[in-house]
């Protein structure tokens, strides 16, 4: 970021920087996956598992 961004959202807005432990983590490609599957999993079960059988 510019220093000239920073400064307007410091003095102006009063926004900080987050600290360390405030920013997200890093995911990979592969939790990203995981994630999606899983919240598609709760609209539309695996039609190859015994789950609803």
């Amino acid at each position: 970021m510019l220093d000239l961004q920073e400064t307007i959202l410091e003095n102006t807005l009063r926004i900080t920087p987050a600290a360390e432990d405030e920013r997200p983590v890093k995911q990979t490609q592969d939790t990203k996956w995981a994630a999606n599957l899983a919240a598609a999993r709760q609209f539309r079960p695996d039609p190859r598992s015994s789950e609803g059988s």
